[in-house]
């Protein structure tokens, strides 16, 4: 597929939260302005709100696009779009259907870490108690571990 073919599918938008310094949202503004790429999320940017800054992607997706398909990602994963494209058109030739699809790596034994940068405090999450087991229910994510 070509560049010019996949500019043709592909939107990008960045989804920035509301907390940002005003210096900053003032520039952000220009840029929207300039480009029309900014999505403002009434959400405020943080790790720990990673999870409702993703819903609030799908809630654009859903609600302001005529778009088939919504993917989010971040600033350090790389993607090989061709691939990407290639499957969501043809599903069946990897045996898929893209109906009320969610594609990532189904973890089961997910863990909270207890320190350093993406740390889950015993309050936020127990672990092993009489009704919930050290692991996280199953989630998806997209590394393998």
């Amino acid at each position: 597929m070509s560049a010019h073919n996949m500019a043709k599918l592909v939107a990008v938008r960045y989804v920035v939260g509301s907390n940002l310094p005003t210096g900053v949202r003032m520039a952000l503004s220009e840029e929207q302005r300039t480009h029309g790429d900014l999505v403002f999320a009434d959400v405020h940017e943080s790790y720990a709100n990673i999870s409702r800054k993703t819903l609030s992607v799908v809630h654009f997706g859903v609600r302001h696009t005529r778009a088939q398909f919504v993917m989010k990602t971040d600033d350090d994963s790389f993607l090989h779009l061709h691939n990407i494209l290639d499957l969501l058109h043809n599903p069946s030739a990897a045996n898929l259907s893209t109906q009320n699809a969610c594609f990532g790596f189904v973890c089961t034994w997910c863990k909270p870490e207890r320190s350093g940068k993406f740390a889950v405090s015993n309050v936020a999450w127990p672990g092993k108690s009489p009704d919930r087991d050290q692991f996280y229910p199953p989630i998806i994510h997209l590394r393998r571990e």
